[in-house]
Formats: structure tokens, sequence, C-alpha cells
């Protein structure tokens, strides 16, 4: 098998302490760290790709990392409530190997 090296975060992590998560990133894969990664303009950007109309709307109205309420709870129904809590082993098997 071959090795594959991997940077793994959790994105609540980085939303809590955006600096020093962006600091450990660019150490492993060897950039240079600048503040201006902690913001941006508002809008699309002409990078963003082919789906961003689909997967960026919410980001295109941010200008930083946004910090989660903790205590936010997320509503499920009663099947996905399974799921979920099922998955939970698979991402407390991954957690322990995030940046934090």
């Amino acid at each position: 098998l071959n090795k594959i090296d991997f940077v793994l975060l959790d994105s609540a992590l980085l939303t809590e302490n955006s600096e020093k998560i962006l600091k450990k990133i660019c150490d492993l894969i060897g950039l240079s760290y600048c503040d201006s990664m902690l913001s941006w303009e508002k809008g699309p950007k002409r990078y963003d790709g082919v789906w961003s109309k689909y997967w960026y709307n919410s980001l295109h109205d941010t200008t930083g990392f946004i910090r989660k309420d903790k205590d936010a709870v997320l509503k499920l129904n009663k099947k996905n409530t399974i799921l979920a809590e099922k998955c939970m082993f698979y991402y407390d098997s991954l957690l322990k190997y995030s940046i934090n």
C-alpha cells in the first residue's frame, strides 16, 4: 500500500481559532502564513468555479471565518438522528488526527 500524506481539519476548530489553525496548516504544507488569510471581500470570486452558485451563496456574504454557536442544536428527524449517532464513531475516530 502507498502511504498518503494528508491534513485533516475539523471546520469547527478552524472557526474557533482561525489564525492558530491556518498557521499550523501553512507550516505542514510549506506555505507562508499571511494575516490576509483571515478575511476576504464579500462576493463571488473569479476562481470559484461553475459550482459556486450552488455551494457558495452564504460564503459570498461573509468577510471572514464565522464561529458557530456551540449551544446551537441541529434538529434532525428520528431517522437522521439515528444515522448521525452511528456516524459519530467515525467522526470521533478521525477527529484525533485533526489539526488542533
